[in-house]
């Protein structure tokens, strides 16, 4: 009963962030192509770009405290010791804002930035946001957390209307548009839980506290920037030696990829919670072990079903000249698998506090990603960046897998491995060497059979039990 308990505990929790995830990126995906109508395609690439970088700096001005704040929270059932990591962690973010904005106003006095105090304020806001809503979670409220990504969103597409439909204000109207989702969010949250009245205090300062945030956190910073090298760096790489034509095809197809890693960010939250909760319990190597070979089988699954509906209808969903990179996609798709793997155990590193480890490991293979983005587009074009984009996440996988078993066995079993490689050849094959839908159809089902057979009873059980509560709960 216990284990059903929590693996209907998970499966609620997979369920919850997926709503929320599934229904912020709906919002955003209907409300991007309204952009193209009422901004040229130069003033959309501006904002693009700043909004890169604006992801690129957000690390070093919140600290990293996002996933801090949450670890330091989630299993911490003391009030007075809640308080004071919230106290602390709104004392580090103010002062990370304050040095963040004085050094833009020295930047842009002797560089001019376009549009830099709106990239400043939406810097600043993402900065903070992200750390209030983190402590929403922390703090247990799941449904409100998921709640406000989903309004602030929401949010965002109402004011994108006004500002750059309406008022015309181009992607000066963005920046207002998002800033002010943002705020109206963080106005909501204080509203609600009075964060900011019960737990903040100017006069109150816990070093040791401040210490143990800045510990973990800070190698935090590094490795999402090393993540930054591995997930983006291959842009560079195809418009020096190919283009931007080329490069347009290749994010094009990637975008479609990409899929499997909005699955990968809705496990990963609710993991990053279960894996700390768990983290003490008599079989927690079982446990650890069953959801990670779970996990492997619904990637197999997902990979092959995913690949194999965009190969017959890819050709409806873009345009001719984006059709032949279709043959990059399956290769994407498994690359998005070790993305998705490395973030499994990467919540482990967290929950353990062990996020120094987890630097070295980024670093080593953000370096892999380097080198093999350079040699294989040089041998094989763009499959070669294709084959590097999983190399390197494959290998930032396998160094974690072999790092964390130091001290949590975890493991996959050999059947798991099996009908997993096995799949994923047999999907390849038929990918890219038959063109009938049949074929495609037929080896999808004996897949599907394969891994129902093969995944872990408890989970099955798991998810069974939380799909009838749900049917039973939707009767009433």
């Amino acid at each position: 009963m216990i284990e059903q308990n929590r693996n209907k505990k998970f499966i609620k929790d997979i369920f919850i962030y997926g709503v929320g995830n599934l229904g912020a990126r709906l919002i955003m995906f209907l409300i991007f192509p309204l952009y193209t109508f009422f901004i040229t395609p130069d003033n959309l690439g501006y904002y693009n770009t700043a909004l890169m970088t604006i992801f690129l700096i957000m690390p070093f001005v919140n600290i990293q405290l996002r996933d801090g704040v949450f670890r330091f929270l989630i299993d911490n059932n003391d009030e007075n010791n809640r308080k004071a990591v919230i106290n602390q962690s709104y004392r580090l973010i103010l002062l990370a804002m304050v040095i963040a904005s004085l050094l833009f106003f020295i930047v842009s006095a002797f560089i001019p930035i376009r549009c830099g105090y709106y990239i400043l304020g939406l810097l600043l806001t993402m900065s903070f946001y992200e750390v209030q809503i983190q402590i929403v979670r922390g703090l247990g409220h799941t449904k409100l957390f998921v709640g406000c990504g989903i309004l602030s969103t929401f949010l965002i597409a109402i004011f994108s209307i006004i500002f750059v439909v309406c008022l015309k204000w181009n992607i000066e109207g963005i920046f207002i548009a998002n800033i002010l989702a943002r705020l109206f969010i963080i106005s909501y949250i204080e509203i609600r839980l009075s964060i900011v009245r019960n737990y903040f205090s100017l006069r109150v300062t816990d070093t040791g506290i401040i210490r143990m945030l800045l510990k973990y956190c800070s190698p935090l910073i590094m490795v999402v920037s090393f993540m930054w090298v591995i997930g983006n760096s291959y842009i560079y790489f195809i418009n020096y030696y190919y283009g931007f034509y080329e490069a347009g095809q290749f994010s094009t197809v990637l975008k479609f990829a990409t899929i499997i890693e909005l699955l990968a960010v809705i496990v990963f939250q609710a993991w990053q919670e279960t894996s700390v909760l768990q983290l003490n319990s008599k079989d927690r190597d079982r446990y650890y072990s069953s959801i990670l070979n779970s996990y492997l089988l619904l990637l197999t699954g997902v990979v092959i079903t995913l690949s194999f509906i965009l190969k017959s209808f890819y050709g409806k969903l873009v345009d001719t000249e984006y059709e032949s990179s279709i043959i990059y996609l399956y290769v994407l798709c498994v690359a998005q698998m070790g993305y998705a793997l490395q973030a499994f155990i990467a919540a482990i590193f967290q929950a353990k506090k062990n996020t120094m480890r987890m630097l070295y490991i980024a670093f080593v293979s953000s370096i892999v990603s380097l080198f093999s983005n350079y040699l294989l587009i040089k041998q094989i074009g763009l499959m070669g960046i294709a084959i590097a984009y999983g190399i390197s996440f494959f290998f930032m996988f396998i160094c974690y897998l072999i790092s964390v078993r130091k001290t949590v066995k975890i493991s996959f079993s050999t059947q798991t491995l099996i009908v997993s490689i096995v799949a994923l050849a047999g999907g390849g094959i038929i990918f890219y060497h038959t063109e009938q839908i049949l074929w495609r159809l037929i080896y999808w089902g004996l897949c599907m059979i394969a891994i129902y057979f093969t995944f872990p009873k408890t989970i099955l059980s798991g998810a069974k039990s939380f799909i009838i509560d749900k049917y039973s709960n939707f009767r009433k």
